[in-house]
């Protein structure tokens, strides 16, 4: 079983969950701009991490773009968002539906550092602030978290080598 991990984020826990994924089940890993048709022939299952973005997963456009390669292959897919609600929603406004039975999908819990994020993206976790029910909800929106940790992978991890048969899973550290 050939692999390779694909990945699109904005603000770097995407990537940062990507490479600690890559590292532990060996697979290539590239940025969705990187990959070329090679990449899709080659490969027999896919890992593919995006970050949320308004609702919408970060590479919706590049899966209905690639519709035909993806079809019919196994796809890990790890979606890194900052709160949960709405996990549902997201799969079935981004991921086109020909696909969604092949995918496996995990929830990893985000970041959100004032010190890298747009003005625009900015004021809108301000609005946002406003309308969010409590008040933990609206200390994340205003002043940020972390919740992106190594072992947040271990589940994703322990599929990707059950599903390639290599069963000795090693401890994520």
């Amino acid at each position: 079983m050939k692999g390779i991990l694909i990945y699109r984020g904005k603000y770097g826990a995407t990537q940062q969950y990507a490479t600690w994924i890559g590292a532990e089940t060996k697979l290539s890993v590239k940025e969705i701009h990187e990959c070329g048709e090679d990449d899709f022939v080659n490969n027999d299952f896919f890992v593919i991490g995006t970050s949320v973005y308004m609702g919408m997963l970060g590479i919706k456009e590049w899966m209905k773009a690639n519709l035909d390669f993806l079809t019919g292959k196994k796809i890990f897919l790890f979606v890194v968002c900052g709160t949960p609600s709405g996990e549902g929603e997201y799969i079935r406004s981004s991921v086109p539906e020909r696909i969604r039975e092949q995918c496996t999908i995990w929830f990893l819990p985000g970041r959100l550092n004032y010190k890298k994020i747009s003005w625009m993206d900015k004021f809108v976790l301000r609005i946002g602030s406003i309308f969010a029910g409590n008040s933990k909800e609206k200390k994340r929106r205003l002043y940020g978290f972390d919740d992106v940790k190594r072992e947040n992978i271990s589940a994703i991890v322990k599929d990707i080598k059950e599903f390639t048969g290599k069963r000795e899973v090693a401890p994520v550290l």
